[in-house]
């Protein structure tokens, strides 16, 4: 949960100069964020870069279509995944601490995030060079990685969060979506507007 702040209070500072047009608490510590046009994004276990362009939710489920902004997708993804480098940095220095009792599991998970900018010497100054070297980082994953080249093979793309079990379903076209929709058996009143 205080990665998921910290990430969120990064997002929010970093693409906007006036913080958030609003924010929107969901089920599950998640988030909507409304940034303005094409910068609204969906934050918590799972996020939904931007832009989320339609969300609903109930107790049990969150459902958002997105229109992939390769900009701010890019941007978000980046500074997610120097976050995450940091945090396993500091969890190196210190993991027998009870700060990470909790998380320690989704810590080491990122141990190969860890050791992609570890390789490409990417420093914890956070310099011009260390941005730029981020910047190929992340550029290789959403170009060579399934996940994020499919979200980008879609015009529309669909998500669905299981809130209590943190599951996500997408990227999703509108299809796969609606199968997912009936196989879930989500009530008709639950639905997006898109």
């Amino acid at each position: 949960m205080k990665k998921n702040i910290l990430v969120l209070f990064l997002m929010v500072s970093a693409f906007s100069c006036n913080m958030s047009d609003s924010i929107e608490e969901l089920p599950g510590d998640y988030v909507f964020v409304h940034e303005g046009e094409k910068h609204n994004f969906i934050v918590g276990k799972h996020t939904i870069y931007a832009d989320v362009v339609d969300y609903t939710y109930n107790d049990n489920y969150i459902l958002a279509c997105q229109i992939p902004n390769k900009e701010m997708y890019l941007s978000q993804l980046q500074s997610d995944l120097c976050s995450d480098y940091f945090c396993y940095n500091s969890y190196l220095k210190d993991s027998i601490s009870e700060k990470y009792a909790k998380s320690r599991n989704e810590i080491l998970a990122d141990s190969t995030i860890a050791k992609i900018f570890k390789n490409k010497k990417v420093s914890f100054e956070n310099t011009s060079e260390d941005i730029k070297k981020g910047e190929e980082i992340t550029d290789s994953i959403i170009n060579n990685d399934p996940f994020h080249k499919k979200v980008f093979s879609l015009k529309k793309v669909f998500w669905i969060i299981k809130v209590k079990s943190n599951l996500l379903f997408g990227p999703l076209s509108k299809d796969e979506y609606e199968f997912k929709r009936k196989e879930l058996k989500l009530s008709q009143e639950l639905k997006l507007k898109n």
